[in-house]
């Protein structure tokens, strides 16, 4: 039988902003950018991160296994404790 072993990991990134983000009509975080809309007919502003977390891939927050199928393919992958 042959498995696959999946690992999970965690970065952060943190915006510095001059106002409530719960008060802005939307926004979103995507590509480490926070685009916000202030108000409901206003423009998107981009906000890019000021500090990106570092991952040092020393310890997964998570790790999962899968048993392959005969082609190769995971079907159900479980977590799996150290």
């Amino acid at each position: 039988m042959k498995y696959k072993v999946e690992a999970q990991y965690t970065a952060y990134s943190q915006w510095d902003i001059d106002f409530d983000l719960e008060e802005s009509y939307n926004w979103y975080i995507k590509y480490d950018t926070l685009e916000v809309q202030h108000k409901e007919d206003g423009e998107w502003v981009s906000y890019a991160s000021n500090a990106q977390g570092e991952c040092d891939y020393k310890r997964p927050e998570k790790v999962y296994q899968a048993e392959l199928d005969e082609d190769g393919d995971a079907d159900e992958w479980n977590e799996v404790e150290e």
